[in-house]
């Protein structure tokens, strides 16, 4: 499910680390920080691919729970479509995509893939996942530029290893 809202009344700084850590990562972690476990960045922005103007930053966002992380965007009108909803979709098909573009259509945009923690896992596993589209993603150079704990941060990258190990195995 691909849930967009655009909300230009937002203002952030464009100095620092750049828009992922001055923009997308403060304004997740203001609105969801109690179900966000971590935030990996991921595709050309990352890669130095040279993204064009209108390029989306790709991020992950490993949730807690989806009810509650959805229920606290909805609240601050992140999205539009009802936390019932997006739960429901995110259980039986993850990844939900939420597109951020805090700053209108000119700033700059984030497209965000949402799973909780077992879904993440499982999408990694070689034989347990539905399919491979978080593990193709998963594959390439990818950046935690956001977790709760050191304990969390360590899971990921777990769970990056055991992927791309198990990618091995299919030579």
């Amino acid at each position: 499910m691909i849930e967009e809202l655009e909300f230009a009344e937002k203002r952030f700084s464009m100095e620092g680390q750049g828009p992922v850590q001055d923009i997308f990562v403060p304004l997740l972690a203001g609105v969801g920080d109690s179900y966000i476990e971590a935030i990996i960045l991921y595709g050309s922005h990352l890669l130095g691919a040279n993204p064009g103007k209108h390029s989306a930053y790709d991020l992950v966002i490993i949730v807690g729970e989806y009810r509650g992380f959805y229920e606290a965007l909805y609240s601050a009108h992140m999205i539009h479509r009802f936390p019932l909803v997006m739960t429901i979709v995110n259980r039986f098909l993850p990844p939900n995509v939420i597109r951020l573009a805090p700053e209108g259509t000119d700033g700059p945009i984030a497209k965000c893939l949402v799973l909780d923690r077992c879904d993440f896992e499982r999408s990694l596993r070689i034989g347990r996942a539905r399919d491979h589209f978080m593990i193709s993603r998963m594959m390439q150079k990818v950046q935690v530029v956001y977790s709760r704990s050191a304990s969390i941060e360590e899971w990921v990258e777990s769970n990056l290893k055991v992927a791309r190990y198990g990618v091995l195995s299919w030579a």
